[in-house]
């Protein structure tokens, strides 16, 4: 990726026809999700970096594909991001190392 398209990203600067938001506030998913129906009842696992900016695009999925688990990638995870989504419910998996993640899961 060119050095001047990561200097947007970095930014959250519009680039393209879409923009990126390092804060975690994301600007396309929530309408994509308000357009987005699930007649089947589909679940979903999430295997994701646990971090703040990741507590918005866990809510959105959920709110199309309920979540049945998250498994947070050991490297990244914060751990008041994990207390944080436990408590609103949500089953958070955090393996003990990247062998584990790799190898067991």
């Amino acid at each position: 990726m060119p050095s001047s398209l990561l200097a947007n990203v970095d930014r959250g600067i519009d680039f393209s026809s879409k923009s990126v938001d390092i804060t975690g506030q994301l600007k396309v998913l929530p309408e994509l999700t308000r357009e987005t129906s699930n007649p089947g009842g589909t679940h979903s696992i999430i295997l994701q970096h646990l971090l703040p900016t990741t507590v918005e695009f866990i809510e959105q999925a959920n709110s199309v594909y309920p979540v049945d688990l998250v498994i947070s990638i050991t490297y990244s995870t914060d751990a008041r991001t994990v207390e944080v989504r436990r408590d609103k419910g949500y089953n958070v998996s955090v393996p003990p190392d990247l062998d584990y993640l790799i190898n067991e899961l």
